[in-house]
């Protein structure tokens, strides 16, 4: 690994944080088990907001939050412009609530919606977007005992790349999915970890594009579940109804069950969603992310407006220029951001809907999974809205293993 000047101090420069760090989160609905959480010290020192799509991870003891974007001037309903951070911000004792976030140094780059991989050595920090381009870049945030943490420079990425998804399993990092510089990616790519001098492409992902999809690894298998396809040559964007799994002693792809309950009418959407292993190692979890009917309605408005306007329908046009213009103005609960978490059985092949909690409704959060405890991070309240809250949650027992 080729080691960048660039280090990041242990010194603290303490966060300013609200008072209530104690309070209790419970479920708004009585499905499933109730989903346990407490409201930890928020993360809000961009403009008085948190961010959205930073990379996130363990390292040691501590849970540590770094990059990510934000509209800290004008909002993005006024036409502000989104500005990205190299801000790293450590949690040193994560499972306290009086713990208090230390300010520890910077990113190589300032970026936002990467792929974050914790490992034994580290967290691991692959491409991303500086607002500008996709970025190749790929980097080790690894403490050191002299100076606090180092950020060692590993291999870079065949091509950049942005929301995209990525794991730890098998002996690799499995990467796949996202876009290159605005076009969807429908490549997959694996670096042997510990000691991988170079990615190596792995065969298509079944399905076509998956943007902002969600990947997890169990054993030997990795999973990328969900995303979606843009619009593109006059077809309309849409979901990615299921998963895939590659089996990696195989060598190969297959498909998962479709993302739906009992009663729902369009799979269940996880863009901008967060998923994990279950502690058992028998389950995938997924949580938060938008609205599948709202977010294909905004994704397609432009192509519905041009032909709209292509046919000469000016009412069918004026209304959705109309949606356009409201679409960043209405109440959170308009946007409905799911606020449930689902369990996946890969031995069932079958989806199942474990509670709810309206901390969850996010998208765009970080997620850092630790035994039976989840911590999530910032994320969008709405689109283009930031939240500075960091939940702990503590995952039902039926999940736990014990």
């Amino acid at each position: 690994m080729k080691k960048l000047t660039l280090w990041f101090s242990a010194l603290p420069l303490w966060a300013s944080v609200a008072g209530g760090l104690s309070v209790s989160c419970r479920p708004s609905a009585t499905e499933g088990d109730t989903l346990v959480c407490t409201a930890l010290a928020p993360l809000d020192r961009w403009g008085g907001q948190g961010v959205s799509a930073p990379y996130a991870g363990r390292i040691g003891q501590a849970l540590v939050v770094a990059g990510g974007c934000n509209f800290p001037d004008v909002p993005a309903a006024d036409g502000g412009g989104k500005v990205f951070y190299r801000d790293v911000w450590r949690l040193p004792a994560p499972a306290d609530p009086s713990s208090r976030w230390e300010h520890v140094g910077e990113c190589p780059v300032a970026a936002a919606y990467g792929v974050s991989v914790t490992v034994p050595q580290g967290l691991i920090c692959i491409g991303g977007t500086d607002g500008h381009r996709s970025l190749d870049g790929v980097w080790l945030l690894r403490p050191d005992g002299v100076r606090g943490y180092a950020a060692d420079s590993l291999p870079s990425l065949p091509v950049g790349l942005d929301n995209a998804a990525g794991a730890w399993c098998a002996g690799a990092v499995y990467v796949a999915g996202g876009q290159t510089d605005g076009a969807p990616s429908l490549r997959a790519y694996r670096l042997a970890w510990p000691g991988g001098t170079r990615w190596e492409e792995i065969p298509v992902p079944p399905g076509g594009a998956r943007l902002q999809p969600v990947a997890m690894a169990v054993g030997s298998r990795f999973y990328l579940m969900g995303g979606y396809v843009p619009p593109s040559d006059g077809e309309p964007g849409r979901l990615q109804p299921g998963g895939c799994v590659y089996d990696t002693v195989m060598g190969r792809w297959s498909e998962t069950a479709a993302l739906m309950l009992p009663g729902d009418t369009l799979p269940r959407a996880l863009v901008g969603g967060v998923g994990a292993v279950s502690p058992d190692g028998r389950r995938l979890l997924v949580a938060g992310g938008v609205d599948a009917g709202r977010f294909l309605r905004a994704v397609n408005r432009p192509l519905l407006l041009k032909q709209a306007r292509a046919e000469g329908n000016d009412t069918l046009a004026d209304r959705l220029e109309a949606e356009g213009k409201d679409y960043l103005r209405h109440p959170v609960a308009w946007y409905r951001f799911s606020e449930c978490l689902l369990s996946y059985d890969p031995t069932s092949d079958s989806w199942q809907l474990l509670g709810r909690n309206p901390r969850l409704a996010r998208a765009g959060a970080a997620l850092v999974s630790w035994e039976d405890r989840w911590y999530v991070v910032n994320g969008e309240n709405k689109p283009g809205i930031r939240s500075g809250d960091v939940s702990l949650f503590v995952l039902p027992l039926s999940v736990r293993g014990r």
